[in-house]
């Protein structure tokens, strides 16, 4: 079992230190306080929660609340955390209307809690760039929910007008530590915990224990790291399952990526490591990004004559000297990358459309729709989205046994994975407005998440 001093350790040095940096002189003096002999295993948990509340004090809180691990008191220490938790101001973000976003005070989160749940400080969350864009410029259609499976956004759905989606919260990646529990769950298993949740961008989230799917302390710490450095990975990575799970392919299938932006690029990463008996083709149109995919691609796996990362241009040429493919993953987020796809795609075989285009595909030209080729092909175009199990597996597999196999990948291919989170940028909460029109105007690129101040003052 890791030591209160070592958990606290951990979570200044990867978690607050980028936000932090120049608070790091208060931080050590906290933790030179705290720091000290490892406590009995019976205190362990009391302990731990005990370090993170007394540096929440050196980091700037106006009260430092300090619980003593010796009395051994868990469901005492949670009543107290939970005190200052329901007391306390808490602010989220808003998506407020088309290109603006306010961080508010979220009055959800001002009450006890039922007995099923627990309270979540978030340490970060993760920008998922393309569904949440969208929502920024306004190019949500909105005739059902947000999502169907997060209950947050289960009433979201409306007539078809922006009154209907603004103002909401958003988001879905997001870690965060239990400081309150509800009295009917064990507090040992709970208090204290790491975990990761589907939930939008925000301080502090009450969530039921059945929303929470994954404790990142029961991860080895090189994928916690890495989790806690790109939360959206686990997202990312959990799409990927359920692009393959709709894709079905078999041994020997050619299949063809189009965009190796983080969904695409960890898409191939995947298959080529699960599918290494097939022939891999991505098309992405930006040169860096095909020169991170093939970095990872040559340094994970090797040259190979198995996959190859080309330019859009190239497409027309492949397809009049190559056979096509069998499956098409579209990834793209534009309508011209359906159209690649469509031009890729063989006589039945299957395009399997991950992209959430949203207003984006009105008016847009998709000539290889009204091909003779594709006319007369047989082929499949299949919508695939990741909130739901696909129907022809709901029978056997459920949300939890799905993120079961997301931590097997992450578990399996960190190192590979690690390679596309290297260039994350973290930026305070309350810039987020400045984060969205960055990302709007294309002048950030890189996978981003926020950070949340220690104290949430």
């Amino acid at each position: 079992m890791v030591s209160a001093a070592g958990k606290a350790q951990y979570w200044s040095e990867q978690v607050f230190a980028p936000a932090m940096h120049e608070q790091r002189p208060r931080l050590e003096r906290c933790m030179d306080r705290v720091s000290g002999a490892r406590p009995t295993p019976r205190d362990d948990v009391a302990a731990a929660v005990s370090v993170g509340i007394a540096c929440r004090g050196a980091l700037g809180t106006n009260e430092t609340l300090r619980v003593s691990a010796a009395t051994g008191d868990s469901r005492a220490m949670a009543s107290v955390v939970g005190a200052t938790s329901t007391t306390a101001t808490r602010r989220q973000l808003v998506f407020a209307g088309p290109r603006r976003v306010e961080i508010v005070r979220d009055t959800t989160i001002e009450r006890r809690l039922e007995p099923n749940e627990v309270r979540v400080r978030s340490l970060c969350s993760g920008v998922s760039a393309g569904t949440e864009l969208l929502l920024y410029r306004g190019q949500i259609v909105p005739d059902e929910a947000l999502d169907a499976t997060i209950p947050a956004y289960k009433e979201t759905a409306g007539v078809d007008d922006e009154k209907s989606v603004y103002p909401t919260p958003y988001g879905y990646c997001l870690c965060g530590q239990v400081v309150e529990v509800g009295a009917s769950l064990p507090v040992e298993r709970w208090l204290g915990k790491l975990v990761f949740l589907l939930a939008s961008h925000a301080e502090e989230h009450i969530v039921r224990d059945d929303e929470v799917f994954i404790f990142l302390d029961d991860w080895k710490e090189p994928v916690r790291e890495l989790v806690l450095s790109c939360p959206q990975l686990v997202s990312v990575v959990e799409t990927v399952v359920c692009w393959l799970q709709d894709a079905a392919p078999v041994v020997g299938d050619r299949l063809a990526v189009v965009g190796a932006g983080l969904y695409g690029s960890v898409m191939a990463l995947v298959g080529v490591r699960l599918f290494p008996s097939s022939t891999w083709l991505i098309v992405e149109s930006l040169a860096s990004r095909r020169e991170q995919l093939e970095g990872a691609l040559r340094e994970t796996i090797g040259p190979s004559v198995r996959w190859h990362v080309v330019d859009a241009d190239e497409v027309p040429m492949r397809v009049r000297l190559e056979p096509r493919f069998d499956i098409v993953l579209e990834a793209s987020g534009s309508i011209s990358g359906l159209d690649t796809a469509l031009q890729l795609v063989r006589p039945s075989g299957r395009v399997v459309v991950g992209s959430w285009y949203g207003r984006k595909a009105t008016g847009q030209p998709l000539g290889a729709l009204g091909s003779t080729r594709v006319h007369r092909s047989h082929a499949q175009i299949l919508f695939s989205q990741v909130s739901e199990i696909p129907p022809w597996l709901a029978g056997r597999y459920d949300k939890r046994r799905r993120m079961g196999i997301v931590r097997d990948i992450l578990s399996d291919f960190w190192e590979p994975l690690a390679l596309f989170c290297r260039n994350v940028r973290s930026f305070p909460f309350e810039e987020a407005g400045i984060v969205y029109a960055q990302l709007d105007r294309g002048a950030l690129q890189a996978p981003v998440r926020f950070l949340y101040p220690d104290d949430h003052a």
